[in-house]
């Protein structure tokens, strides 16, 4: 009985496809023939007669292939913001006879809103290929989902129709526009080769020497019978035989941030630094609470980042929520920031990206937490603001309030660090 009703159901399909209008024929042409078959009104059978034939060539008509084969464009799926361009969708006619023109329906989800981009498909010749353009302005940031496309059908009095689905969904990443960091990546603590290359690090088992306590410093480190004679406190400081990476941060709290445009900029700031090193070949851990990937390419990290919206006010109030018993506010902090990391994870540099509400102490806390970095930068982000690059216990404040500032600055601060 099932198998009946299925049956029946693949037989009826054709009638989904009448519209509103359609629908409303159907019924005044099902109540002609009962005024018919009631009263043997001939005008009524006209009627309906006119009206059943009408919606049979309207069903006709939704029926049958497009024949096109369509794909979007892989080249297609990644822009920057700013770009004026448009998508590019992949016709091919793979049969043995010419295909007439269409229009075809390209949807566009973005910010939880579903439109519709119209385009014409051109005519093709058997074997022919096409490539259509859909205009589309990256305006912002965003993660948009383009597709399906399809093929709209019908009939000339509006009362059936039928989209043919030509190519399925995929994602356009809109990255911001990156700004390029000037020279190469800081020379670290290891060579090519992974060895020692006569710097010094925290986490290496070859002890070095003895150095002043530095603020952020691993309290193990502290050699105590030479502290006492010094008068100061003096950590261990060892050989160093790992690669160059980095920790880069961005503060995701909103009200880190004086405006949207602020937090912004600070995406820029955080992608140009990440996508740089990335291409130079770099390790590069980031952290954009609540993400804390390891991307293997700036592609991916520029994929990421085009998505990255403030904590909403929930996530960003309720810093308590799975926290371990006892865990102090800063540490908690921390902990949200940098992510679950081993101690002993390798950074080379670490880098926080934060805005001007969030104050210079705090920040500075956030810079001096395990594991210890060779290099700190703090780049805080003040819209307008002029550029400048100062030293803040063991770590470089900058602020920037312009994207092009970023240049100037990571020159700077190379050369104060090297």
């Amino acid at each position: 009985m099932m198998q009946g009703i299925m049956d029946m159901a693949a037989r009826l399909t054709p009638l989904a496809r009448l519209t509103p209008l359609g629908r409303l024929a159907a019924i005044m042409a099902a109540a002609d023939l009962l005024v018919f078959a009631a009263l043997q009104w001939i005008e009524a059978l006209a009627g309906a007669t006119m009206l059943i034939a009408m919606l049979a060539v309207a069903l006709m008509m939704t029926m049958g292939g497009t024949g096109y084969e369509a794909s979007i464009a892989p080249g297609s799926t990644r822009m920057i913001v700013g770009e004026r361009t448009g998508i590019e969708i992949r016709l091919r006619n793979p049969g043995a006879g010419p295909i007439g023109g269409a229009v075809g329906l390209l949807s566009v989800s973005e910010g939880g809103t579903t439109t519709s981009r119209q385009c014409q498909l051109p005519s093709l010749g058997a074997g022919r290929t096409a490539t259509v353009r859909v205009p589309f302005d990256a305006t912002a940031r965003a993660q948009v989902g383009i597709g399906p496309l399809t093929i709209r059908r019908g009939d000339p009095f509006g009362l059936a129709r039928h989209d043919h689905r030509l190519a399925g969904a995929s994602m356009l990443f809109v990255h911001p526009a990156v700004v390029p960091l000037p020279g190469g990546p800081h020379a670290g603590t290891a060579d090519d080769e992974g060895e020692p290359n006569g710097r010094t690090a925290t986490d290496s088992p070859d002890f070095q020497g003895l150095r002043t306590y530095a603020d952020g410093d691993d309290i193990r480190r502290v050699h105590w019978s030479a502290s006492a004679k010094a008068g100061t406190l003096m950590v261990r400081q060892y050989a160093a035989a790992q690669r160059d990476g980095m920790d880069l941060a961005l503060d995701t709290r909103p009200g880190s941030y004086a405006s949207p445009e602020e937090f912004e900029l600070a995406v820029t700031i955080f992608a140009s630094i990440g996508a740089q090193y990335l291409r130079w070949g770099q390790d590069v851990a980031v952290h954009a609470d609540p993400l804390h990937p390891h991307p293997s390419s700036a592609t991916a990290l520029l994929d990421m980042c085009s998505g990255i919206p403030p904590l909403a006010g929930t996530e960003a109030a309720d810093l308590t929520a799975g926290n371990p018993a006892g865990e102090s506010a800063p540490h908690r902090d921390i902990r949200r920031l940098w992510g679950l990391r081993p101690a002993t994870a390798p950074a080379t540099i670490r880098c926080l990206v934060t805005g001007s509400r969030t104050t210079l102490p705090d920040a500075v806390r956030m810079m001096a937490s395990e594991p210890t970095a060779h290099g700190r930068l703090l780049v805080r982000i003040h819209a307008g603001a002029a550029r400048t690059v100062v030293r803040r216990q063991s770590c470089s404040v900058a602020t920037i309030g312009d994207p092009r500032d970023l240049t100037d600055m990571w020159a700077t601060w190379m050369g104060d660090w090297s």
